[in-house]
């Protein structure tokens, strides 16, 4: 059963999430890292990245002006078109698109999913974009969280995708569909417990 929850306003410079009566809502890496509510600091490593993402959205929309983004950022471009003509997706259904949901009464969370894609066999394709040098841990939580969030989605083939760009390549892990079930009770708990550990706050949508 799905509840319904208000829209969630982002803010870019603080990467907070509120709702139009200004409740903070916590993120899913909030949740699943177990973060304690704190704005939002920027890195050299995270601009690097939201520079990529942006770059790479703009380049999918036909609105890419190279000369708005660094010569490094530019250089992860190749690798991600080449990502692209190797998958052969039919439609890009949502791009950076910012996803809230309130799985139980009272416990509401939000997030941005980088793509979701639209297979020639019609399966439903989650992507998550990183640009570090590893696969961050627990990828797999954060894309049922999205799985979960996505309301428009109502068939019963879906992937969840990783994918890695560095300057040089892309690489691609997809993380195995017979655990997305257990993966989004996981995630649910993960849920719970942060929301025991930071109620009671004024400050946080209830839903």
């Amino acid at each position: 059963m799905r509840y319904s929850t208000p829209a969630v306003i982002f803010e870019p410079r603080t990467h907070i999430y509120r709702t139009p009566a200004g409740k903070l809502v916590p993120s899913v890496t909030q949740i699943i890292r177990g973060d304690k509510p704190t704005f939002y600091k920027d890195t050299g490593a995270r601009e690097r990245g939201v520079a990529i993402h942006k770059m790479t959205e703009a380049y999918e929309a036909g609105t890419l002006i190279p000369e708005y983004f660094s010569r490094e950022v530019l250089g992860y471009l190749d690798p991600f078109k080449d990502f692209l003509a190797s998958q052969n997706y039919k439609e890009l259904i949502l791009s950076e698109a910012i996803l809230s949901h309130c799985p139980f009464p009272g416990f509401m969370y939000a997030g941005i999913v980088d793509r979701i894609y639209l297979e020639q066999d019609d399966t439903w394709v989650f992507l998550d974009i990183k640009t570090g040098k590893t696969y961050p841990p627990d990828t797999d939580l954060q894309l049922a969280a999205y799985v979960q969030a996505q309301t428009l989605y109502s068939g019963t083939k879906v992937k969840r995708v990783c994918l890695r760009l560095s300057s040089e390549k892309w690489y691609k892990k997809e993380y195995p569909a017979e655990d997305l079930e257990l993966d989004t009770e996981v995630f649910n708990v993960r849920l719970r417990d942060w929301y025991s550990l930071n109620q009671p706050r004024e400050d946080y949508e209830l839903a």
